[in-house]
């Protein structure tokens, strides 16, 4: 499939920055950076790092492959990979489809993956692979539409073989992999936009699970129908066809054998590339040049005003939580809107509870910035740039000529200790038999490495434990006057919100697809308690910001209430450094953080067409595209 071209509004940005914590005399990007503002929705970028330790896959004895054909030699700079696919009953598999897919793929860009497909007595042997790391999975005959079959026909589930390395010049060990006895099945029809079916396009389900490259493929047939069998688990579909968009669809979590036997994929068409003149003038015309991330003087950024209008919250979006360039950028925004548009509040992607510390010394000066900073727990906020932004809204409180003081919140719910220790020590002071009931759950909320233990436990204990908190929710609500009483509204207030926010984490970690609605209701409860005229930035990921329903983000839930007055502003980038989790280590033990250099951006990308516009630093309105 060649590289598809989109226009911004519909391409998305990739998750990648430039370092944020590198020596004093920072530089930019190695090449010209390309900093843009989206205006309207953007698509999940793929999250920087490496791959989790793996799977190791299966061996096979060199003698159930004498009989491969033995190549000339000649120089090459790929390796291949060679194997068996055979059934439950040990019998080789012919027919069946075999893909390859580098572990640092993202699932939704489009490109597919390397396939080949089992013949003569179940063997396969994929060709041309660059040097690197392979998911290998195969999936059953009836999902590669070599044959028909009845809705009655026991169809094998695929089989995730692990990860594989593949060196420049080598076959590697033989691989031996087994299909598994039907278990979960998925049949549907991929069309185009008015229903045409799409023969030959690709489906990809990808399992939510610790390895990458868990990717199961089927091919749709003639008719444009596939069918497609998988081990359990929690999946999400990306459809795929040589010009044409990919499309995702989110399958449930529980879903009815019925509810996965018509499922429907439309794919979009393709889009051209916009000349490089037209390109420029969109800028000039819609946005504008910067100058640099760190100008004082803001006449660059005039054509903001504009842009945010009667807006009440401005939401931009980083394509990497590490990009410095992007966090002054934003920095430069943010006073902008402060000083003359009238912003004095600024919500971040922290959790509520952790950032009260920063608001206070923010606010009051109490305690010092340094500590307050670490007590937000993520070392992506813990940077120059955002020590700089921090001091500054200190600064602009201090000055006596600002009335209306600057303000922070946190929106998250990820980090659960600080709330859980409050709102324990608040039920101690106001209801201590409630609080001696849920003692064990409250305990259990602050240790580190909750949510990846929970998600272990049988139902029945997660049930319970679910149950305990929302009860203290319950009991805050229905005991109000008497709480009050026995305390003040300050605490009754903040200890609501910390339970609030914790009956939403306990979700999320059960579900981590509930994390976008856990921020949006935060969001909006801290919006219901500022002054109707408050105007607010948020700082949060790309795939927060967006204020489309299919990006799945916050920002479509805060868009859906807040209409014309939410305003996403999203940012990418063409290459850089970063740094992110490093998931090369087991997932089981704690992670440090690693520094990932990132290549010019690929052909056919947003970021390599923008870096065409004429400018190495702009914004520009995508609304105007």
């Amino acid at each position: 499939m060649g590289p598809r071209a989109r226009p911004p509004s519909e391409l998305l940005p990739r998750s990648r920055g430039k370092h944020p914590l590198s020596p004093p005399a920072r530089r930019s990007f190695s090449a010209p950076l390309t900093a843009l503002l989206l205006t309207t929705a953007l698509l999940s970028p793929l999250a920087a790092g490496c791959s989790t330790q793996r799977p190791p896959a299966q061996r096979l004895p060199m003698e159930l492959l004498k009989n491969r054909h033995r190549r000339a030699r000649r120089a090459a700079t790929t390796g291949s990979l060679l194997g068996v696919v055979v059934g439950p009953d040990g019998a080789p598999l012919d027919f069946a489809l075999v893909t390859a897919i580098p572990v640092t793929a993202d699932p939704e860009d489009g490109q597919p993956p390397f396939l080949t497909t089992s013949l003569s007595r179940g063997k396969f042997e994929l060709q041309g692979l660059p040097p690197g790391e392979y998911g290998l999975t195969v999936t059953a005959p009836a999902a590669n539409a070599s044959t028909p079959t009845s809705q009655n026909t026991p169809i094998l589930a695929g089989s995730f073989a692990g990860v594989v390395s593949v060196q420049t010049r080598e076959t590697g060990p033989p691989v031996f992999v087994r299909l598994a006895p039907q278990d979960l099945v998925l049949r549907g029809r991929v069309t185009t936009e008015d229903g045409s079916p799409l023969p030959g396009a690709l489906v990809r389900a990808v399992r939510e699970s610790p390895y990458l490259g868990d990717h199961f493929f089927a091919k749709t047939d003639n008719h444009g129908d596939f069918i497609l069998g998988l081990p359990q688990g929690k999946y999400f579909l990306v459809g795929q066809a040589h010009g044409r968009r990919p499309a995702r669809i989110d399958l449930p979590e529980s879903p009815l054998p019925e509810a996965l036997a018509n499922l429907q994929v439309h794919l979009p068409p393709a889009l051209e590339i916009p000349p490089e003149a037209d390109l420029s003038a969109w800028v000039l015309s819609s946005g504008g040049v910067l100058s640099s991330p760190d100008a004082a003087d803001t006449a660059d950024l005039e054509k903001l005003a504009p842009l945010v209008g009667d807006a009440r919250v401005v939401a931009f979006g980083e394509a990497s939580y590490t990009a410095g360039e992007i966090a002054r950028l934003k920095l430069r925004m943010f006073q902008k809107l402060v000083r003359e548009l009238g912003f004095s509040a600024l919500m971040i992607e922290a959790s509520q509870a952790d950032v009260r510390a920063l608001d206070e010394h923010i606010v009051r000066g109490k305690g010092t910035l340094a500590a307050a900073i670490r007590g937000l727990g993520y070392f992506s906020l813990d940077t120059e740039e955002t020590t700089e932004l921090f001091a500054w809204m200190r600064a602009y409180n201090e000055d006596g000529r600002h009335r209306k003081k600057l303000r922070v919140f946190g929106v998250d719910v990820q980090r659960t200790a600080t709330a859980a220790t409050f709102v324990q020590a608040y039920l101690e002071k106001v209801d201590k038999a409630l609080a001696r009931s849920v003692e064990t759950t409250l305990d259990r909320l602050r240790v580190p490495g909750l949510g990846a233990d929970l998600r272990t436990r049988p139902e029945d204990e997660q049930e319970a434990f679910t149950s305990d908190v929302e009860a203290v929710a319950r009991r805050m609500t229905k005991n109000r006057r008497v709480y009050i009483a026995k305390s003040n509204w300050s605490e009754y207030t903040h200890a609501t919100e910390d339970i609030a926010a914790l009956v939403w984490a306990v979700r999320v970690i059960r579900d981590e697809r509930e994390r976008a609605a856990a921020m949006a209701d935060v969001a909006k409860r801290t919006l219901a308690t500022l002054p109707p005229d408050t105007k607010v930035a948020l700082f949060a990921h790309a795939t927060q910001v967006s204020r489309r329903p299919e990006d799945r983000g916050m920002g479509a839930l805060l868009a859906a209430d807040l209409k014309k007055q939410y305003l996403p502003i999203g940012m990418t980038f063409y290459q850089g450094w970063i740094r992110a989790w490093d998931f090369t280590r087991d997932p089981g033990v704690d992670r440090g953080t690693k520094l990932f250099r990132l290549a010019p951006a690929e052909p056919g990308t947003l970021e390599s067409l923008l870096a065409g516009a004429g400018a190495s630093m702009f914004y520009a309105d995508v609304r105007k595209a």
